[in-house]
């Protein structure tokens, strides 16, 4: 399932199927959002992504921004 991440102050949301990153976003108040597998919304921007050749580069910056917050509230 996919899962929609805000993070504050980055202008455009991240897609994970992580649901350990979703839950802990959810638990920071980031207002994550659990998404259908043929959801529009996430292919839409994962398509955009493929297309600027990001995705890769996507899902390791929201692994970075998550265990950075992990790491700040232990």
């Amino acid at each position: 399932m996919p899962y929609v991440i805000k993070v504050p102050g980055n202008p455009r949301p991240f897609i994970t199927n992580n649901p350990i990153i979703y839950m802990d976003c959810r638990t920071w108040g980031w207002g994550p959002e659990s998404r259908r597998y043929g959801d529009r919304f996430c292919k839409r921007v994962r398509d955009e992504e493929a297309m600027r050749f990001e995705t890769d580069h996507r899902e390791r910056e929201l692994d970075r921004i998550w265990s950075e917050e992990v790491n700040r509230r232990e």
